[in-house]
């Protein structure tokens, strides 16, 4: 299939982007399962293994403010190809690293690539859709993440059970490899009218883009939602497999069944957009989300005991609702900028990992085998979160009676 061909059918060029962004999140989670492996093997720490989780969030959040504003001066092929250089890169030098101190700097060049994946798919779908078709295609992107997450940890117990850690990095590699060369004959280039470059530009855009209240209140939201999932993923292995005696197979059962959930949730979105609106959903799962953090500050307070049964069944609801709230407030906050749509969707990635950076390294610094820092961070994190939704709510408010 050459490029022309492909460009006349954005089914299929999504489809490509869905494989590319499946592949790099199973990168960040595969080795999960695997942590107190690893740091026995590599004769490590606790917290440095950790931070290998901590740096793909980082930077694949980090990474689009290079990425996203250059895609759209010079084009979303020109700047995906190169990122899916440093993936392949990045994956392989992780499979041979002698110690944490190379796995760790072999993570960071994987996922500068990584970085530019999903920030760069984003701005393609936004490239080719608008309105609900666009807000329905930006959800199945979504989707791909959730599946991609509960499929890599089950894939890297069982590699590991019978080979090594490191045949995991090896097999996404391999994968790699072979979608970067189909890319390297298919992608087109989707940008239709390319901007200069220029810094004072690209300032300007970006200063518009902060300023613009609406937008960075939705992504805030999703931001601070992402962050207490990812907070609780930082440390579930070690609360699992070493807290509470669980074997990596059904640890990544566990995984699997959570972000199956999540999968769900973002199913029940893609049907309900076809009949209610965004706004009506993200309320609406805003207010399950409450009762998230009813839960967790009652496991917190030692109202609830702190077992498995407990946190997986919060977890659970964290998760239905997630996808739903993440999906809208990406939709809405897109929905509120009409130009320079590489620049936005790399500041939503910034943004998100940013945060989910920050707390992920407060608990893991704080965290000393005892989970109240670990529930300490995600309670903060959920009560940011309805404090930003009530604060939208009456923003939102506001412009609808001005329109009256």
């Amino acid at each position: 299939m050459t490029a022309a061909l492909s460009h006349k059918n954005p089914e299929f060029i999504i489809s490509l982007l869905i494989i590319s962004n499946i592949l790099g999140s199973m990168s960040m989670d595969i080795h999960l399962p695997l942590a107190p492996t690893i740091m026995v093997d590599l004769d490590t720490t606790k917290f440095m293994v950790q931070l290998m989780f901590i740096i793909s969030t980082v930077l694949t959040t980090t990474a689009p403010l290079f990425w996203g504003p250059l895609s759209d001066c010079y084009g979303r092929r020109r700047l995906f190809l190169p990122a899916c250089y440093f993936m392949v890169i990045g994956q392989f030098g992780c499979a041979v690293s002698p110690t944490i101190e190379w796995l760790l700097f072999m993570r960071v060049v994987q996922y500068l690539g990584v970085g530019a994946i999903l920030t760069v798919a984003m701005a393609v779908i936004c490239d080719l859709y608008q309105g609900t078709a666009r807000a329905k295609k930006l959800a199945l992107l979504e989707m791909s993440m959730p599946f991609a997450l509960a499929v890599a940890p089950i894939i890297g117990a069982y590699v590991a059970d019978y080979l090594s850690w490191r045949y995991n990095f090896l097999f996404l590699g391999i994968l790699q490899t072979f979608l970067l060369g189909i890319l390297l004959k298919c992608m087109p280039e989707t940008l239709q009218t390319p901007k200069t470059f220029e810094w004072r530009q690209s300032y300007q855009a970006l200063s518009s883009i902060l300023t613009n209240r609406l937008f960075m209140q939705y992504v805030l939201l999703f931001a601070m939602v992402n962050a207490s999932y990812m907070v609780f993923i930082t440390h579930a292995s070690f609360i699992f497999i070493n807290g509470f005696n669980f074997s990596t197979t059904l640890f990544s059962l566990n995984q699997g069944l959570l972000v199956f959930v999540y999968f769900l949730g973002l199913v029940f979105y893609r049907w309900f957009v076809k009949y209610v609106n965004v706004p009506s959903i993200l309320n609406t799962s805003m207010l399950i989300y409450v009762v998230y953090g009813v839960l967790v500050c009652a496991v917190l307070a030692g109202l609830l005991p702190f077992n498995p049964v407990s946190i997986i069944g919060t977890m659970l609801i964290s998760c239905l609702v997630s996808g739903p709230i993440i999906t809208s407030c990406n939709s809405l906050a897109l929905a509120s900028c009409h130009d320079y749509l590489g620049t936005s969707s790399a500041t939503i990635e910034f943004t998100i990992g940013s945060v989910a950076g920050v707390f992920m390294f407060l608990s893991s610094y704080f965290f000393n085998d005892s989970i109240v820092p670990v529930y300490t961070v995600i309670a903060t994190t959920v009560l940011l979160s309805i404090g930003i939704w009530f604060n939208l709510t009456e923003t939102s408010s506001m412009k609808e009676e001005q329109k009256v």
